[in-house]
């Protein structure tokens, strides 16, 4: 099935190795099993994660080939750029987290956002086992992407929910006091999630039984 030249070179590459064999099976596997309501979308956007070499000029030419909406054009952009990263948000500082946060844009346009680690979840499991082609000492994994996604879920409403008191302070100092509370609960959600896994890893002792 022929798509785009860009997006079919890569395919075709994909193809001269058993391990890209295997690669396709599960790529058209898991994209003709997109149910999601929004599955057009995502679908437009996770196109653009199997390709050797993310351009931002590829993604807006193919959008206006197939006349796609913006929303789809900015989701495909997110995907390209941040797909498989998203799994390592946990071990990054809290301000990269933070910086990450702010330049997808999730604190104002979260639907997109939500859109964008559905579109991740399905790029990590078709990735799952194999190296990126965009960087060779990276592999997917759908396990380690699902705690990223649910950490983020879970930070981004109490990141938009956070009151910084304002009264008297200058606009810089706003600015510099919003940012300083942020980084501070995202600092305490990494102690949360890192405190859970720890519980998690930990087996159940069993007590030695009484002799009778």
């Amino acid at each position: 099935m022929e798509l785009f030249p860009e997006i079919d070179q890569t395919l075709s590459l994909r193809e001269k190795t058993p391990e890209g064999k295997e690669w396709l099976t599960r790529f058209w596997r898991v994209m003709n099993s997109i149910k999601s309501e929004a599955g057009s979308i995502i679908s437009f956007a996770v196109l653009f994660g199997v390709m050797e070499r993310y351009d931002d000029s590829l993604v807006r030419g193919i959008g206006l080939r197939l006349r796609a909406p913006k929303e789809y054009i900015r989701l495909a952009s997110l995907v390209g750029r941040y797909g498989l990263s998203v799994q390592r948000i946990q071990s990054q500082t809290p301000e990269q987290i933070l910086d990450f946060i702010m330049h997808v844009d999730a604190l104002r346009k979260t639907d997109i956002f939500l859109l964008f680690l559905e579109a991740c979840a399905i790029q990590a499991e078709i990735e799952q086992y194999c190296q990126s082609p965009v960087s060779p000492s990276f592999v997917a994994d759908a396990d380690s992407f699902e705690s990223a996604r649910i950490f983020l879920i879970q930070l981004i409403p109490a990141l938009k929910a956070l009151k910084v008191q304002s009264d008297g302070l200058s606009p810089v100092e706003i600015a510099h006091n919003v940012r300083q509370s942020r980084l501070d609960l995202i600092c305490h959600f990494q102690k949360s999630a890192c405190l859970q896994k720890t519980i998690g890893l930990k087996k159940p002792t069993q007590r030695p039984k009484k002799e009778k």
